[in-house]
C-alpha cells in the first residue's frame, strides 16, 4: 500500500480508499481477496464484513490506553485459574460461514478447547472459531457498525456467551450477555465503582479502572 495515496492492490489492481467511510463499497472481495490483501502486511487494520472490506483508521490515545488495561486487568484475573485466555486485536475472528473477518479489540476463549480455522484456498491466515466473549471499543466511525452489522454476525457465533461495548468518550460499559433461553439480556454500567463480570461472575472488572491514564480520569 502506498500510504500517502492510501491506496490498495488486489489482484493486481489498485483501489483507492474512501476516507470519509469505514465501509469501502466499491470494493466487495472475496475471502481469497481478503487474505491477500492481508499477505501485503499493510499498517492498516483491515476486517471482512458480508463480502465488503472495511478498514480502520488509527485509534486515539484514548482508544489505545483503554484497550491495554483491559487486557492487563482480564490477564491479570484468567493467570491464576488457567481456562480463560484474554487475546488481543491481533486474532483473526471467523463467522460460522466464513464470508467475515474480524479483529475485535479482544477476545476470550477457553485455553485449551481454543479451535483455529483456516481462512482462504491457501489456507494461510488463521482465525479463532469459538470465541465465547469478545469485546469492543467504540469510536465515531465504529459505532454503529459495532452495534448493527458486527453484533448480528458476533451472535452468530455458536459458542459466544457475551459481547461488551466499551465507550471511550464517557464513562460506560454495555455488557450483552446470552441467557439460558438464548435471549440477549444487556445490563450497562456507568460508575466508576461500578463491576461487571467478563464471562463467569468471579471474573470481574472495576469500570473506572478501564479508564485509567485516559482523558476521563480526574486524577491524571
Amino acid at each position: 500500500m502506498n500510504i500517502l495515496e492510501d491506496t490498495i492492490t488486489i489482484n493486481g489492481k489498485s483501489f483507492e480508499l474512501n476516507e470519509d467511510s469505514i465501509f469501502q463499497n466499491h470494493i466487495n472481495i472475496s475471502v481469497d481477496e481478503f487474505c491477500e490483501l492481508l499477505d501485503q502486511n499493510l499498517l492498516r487494520k483491515f476486517e471482512l464484513s458480508n463480502g465488503i472490506l472495511i478498514y480502520h483508521q488509527m485509534t486515539t490515545k484514548d482508544h489505545a490506553v483503554i484497550e491495554a488495561n483491559l487486557i492487563t486487568d482480564a490477564t491479570i484475573l484468567f493467570r491464576r485459574q488457567k481456562y480463560y485466555l484474554i487475546l488481543t486485536d491481533s486474532v483473526g475472528i471467523a463467522s460460522p460461514n466464513y464470508d467475515s473477518f474480524y479483529l475485535p479489540d479482544a477476545s476470550i476463549v477457553i485455553g485449551k478447547e481454543i479451535e483455529y480455522v483456516k481462512v482462504g484456498k491457501n489456507k494461510k491466515v488463521d482465525a479463532v472459531a469459538n470465541a465465547i466473549g469478545i469485546i469492543e471499543i467504540l469510536s465515531d466511525s465504529t459505532e454503529e457498525y459495532d452495534r448493527t452489522i458486527k453484533y448480528e454476525n458476533y451472535k452468530k457465533i455458536p459458542t459466544l456467551r457475551q459481547y461488551t461495548l466499551i465507550s471511550q468518550d464517557k464513562i460506560q460499559v454495555e455488557n450483552f450477555v446470552k441467557n439460558a433461553l438464548e435471549i440477549w439480556i444487556c445490563t450497562v454500567y456507568d460508575s466508576k465503582n461500578d463491576r461487571f463480570a467478563i464471562i463467569e461472575d468471579q471474573f470481574q472488572l472495576c469500570v473506572g479502572d478501564l479508564y485509567l491514564q485516559t482523558s476521563l480520569d480526574e486524577n491524571y
